[in-house]
């Protein structure tokens, strides 16, 4: 279990629960501050160029992953990733939400929203 695990562990025991107007869960300092800077120091900078219709899929072709090819240039993106696939972490999120997370895949984006973002209310998947 890396560092990041035990602080996202916490995160979901303090998590705060909402049911409307559907369930959610806020959490707070979900990673370490040491990987936190090192996520904000990545040299990806804000797409240029952006449209902003409330879409996200609007951008696609500048949206930035934690892939495996960046697993492999930045340490802090395996890490993040390795704590995501954790059983301890998958388990926790399966307790905290209810969800079902043994047939799903990993897929972590990188969002840099800039000023005059929006994303219109959604719900991706049931």
């Amino acid at each position: 279990m890396n560092r990041t695990c035990g602080t996202l562990l916490a995160a979901l025991r303090n998590s705060d629960h909402r049911q409307k107007p559907f369930d959610y869960w806020l959490l707070e300092d979900i990673l370490p501050d040491a990987v936190r800077d090192a996520i904000a120091e990545l040299p990806f900078s804000p797409p240029d160029d952006t449209i902003f219709d409330g879409r996200r899929e609007t951008n696609n072709t500048k949206r930035i992953y934690f892939t495996p090819l960046n697993q492999r240039r930045f340490a802090v993106c395996r890490e993040v990733a390795d704590a995501f696939r954790s059983y301890q972490i998958v388990r926790a999120i399966e307790r905290t939400t209810g969800a079902n997370l043994r047939v799903g895949q990993l897929r972590i984006e990188y969002c840099q929203d800039v000023d005059g973002f929006w994303l219109e209310p959604h719900v991706d998947i049931r």
